[in-house]
């Protein structure tokens, strides 16, 4: 247990207690799950004080976050078996030891797919600038090249035109490197 604090509910109306855990482990593996979550302060948890290290069980939830409540994200929901546990130095170096192994781990892994997304060279299509041409009769196959010119672009981009159903206008696409979509694992904080 790190803190208590409030939070205020119902635009400022009421004050809820609130409870801070930080460096949230599996109690089997050692495997770090987060690195803090909160919780309502209800009687399951007064009898503790900061600096208690606790055990418990609890069901994982999904919960939407954002300001568009566009991500999702998991949380920790009924708390349950709350019990004080007492850890030696040599207890909380091996869960450091453990943290850092999986992170080892989890990181060769995220490379090892990376890797392979580079190799197989994925690639995406977005449109860049719909071109009017200057000149009725303008070559359209002079006139997107031109355009694509110092864009400070690498030679993995690939400009082209697509001509409008009036005719009137072209839409300068380009088909780009495609961006690995994952994050590389975050390095587990090991200040216990």
């Amino acid at each position: 247990m790190t803190d208590f604090g409030s939070r205020t509910t119902c635009f400022g109306m009421y004050s809820v207690q609130m409870i801070l855990l930080t460096h949230v482990v599996l109690a089997d593996t050692g495997r770090h799950i987060t690195d803090h979550i909160w919780f309502t302060l209800g009687k399951s948890w007064e009898s503790y004080k900061v600096g208690d290290w606790v055990e418990f069980d609890a069901r994982v939830g999904e919960y939407v976050k954002g300001y568009y409540k566009d991500k999702w994200d998991y949380k920790l929901n009924n708390p349950t078996k709350i019990k004080k546990v007492d850890l030696t130095p040599e207890d909380l170096a091996a869960m450091k030891e453990n943290a850092l192994a999986e992170y080892e781990a989890s990181l060769a892994d995220w490379e090892k797919r990376k890797q392979a997304w580079d190799a197989s060279k994925p690639m995406e299509t977005v449109n860049v600038q719909r071109l009017r041409p200057p000149l009725p009769n303008e070559d359209f196959g002079k006139l997107v090249p031109n355009w694509c010119k110092n864009k400070g672009r690498d030679n993995t981009w690939e400009f082209f035109g697509v001509v409008s159903h009036s005719g009137k206008s072209i839409q300068v696409k380009c088909k780009r490197p495609k961006e690995f979509p994952e994050k590389p694992p975050e390095r587990p904080c090991l200040k216990y």
